[in-house]
């Protein structure tokens, strides 16, 4: 199975070889037909790959923090070891994106072989063309919308948590810019 990674050294992306996940209990196997590239999320993981090591410390204070952590409690030599593994380590793109379920574990009864599901979630909801996506993670597509408008379901759904944290009110003024789908 192909799958696009990134590689967290270089920050270069390649079309990998994987093999396929496993169907595990509780979740689905999803062989994907859209993924959304994030021009926000996943741009800024990009830019962030392609950085040099200090560019990559600057950028993200806060794992230079954990690592400052880690090193007091397990050492040095072993924190450097595992920063380094970490960075040999091809990292998963992909969050957002919809398909037809293949596999499904059969203690869910409202999921089956054949549906179309949007699903969501760094680590699950890959650009690959198969994923392995927990229940909770996947929501049927009426048939009314296309698999390309489905996958956008959890762009949606973060701006949409960014409206309900606003708690907006009746005649309050809103503006929302951003991403217009056709």
């Amino acid at each position: 199975m192909r799958q696009v990674v990134q590689n967290v050294r270089s920050g270069e992306l390649e079309l990998k070889e994987v093999p396929p996940p496993a169907l595990l209990p509780g979740g689905v196997l999803v062989r994907t037909a859209a993924s959304i590239i994030s021009p926000g999320t996943e741009k800024m993981v990009l830019e962030l790959g392609k950085k040099s090591l200090i560019g990559k410390a600057r950028e993200r204070p806060d794992l230079v923090r954990q690592i400052i952590t880690r090193a007091r409690t397990q050492g040095i030599a072993a924190t450097v070891q595992g920063v380094m593994s970490k960075m040999d380590q091809a990292l998963q793109l992909g969050y957002s994106a919809a398909g037809v379920i293949e596999a499904a574990d059969g203690h869910l009864p409202d999921l089956k072989i054949g549906d179309r599901v949007a699903i969501a979630g760094a680590g699950y909801a890959n650009h690959a063309e198969i994923n392995f996506v927990p229940r909770n993670l996947a929501a049927l597509i009426p048939d009314s919308v296309s698999f390309e408008q489905a996958a956008y379901a959890t762009v949606a759904a973060i701006a949409m948590q960014g409206v309900r944290l606003a708690r907006p009110e009746l005649s309050e003024i809103a503006v929302v810019s951003g991403l217009r789908c056709q």
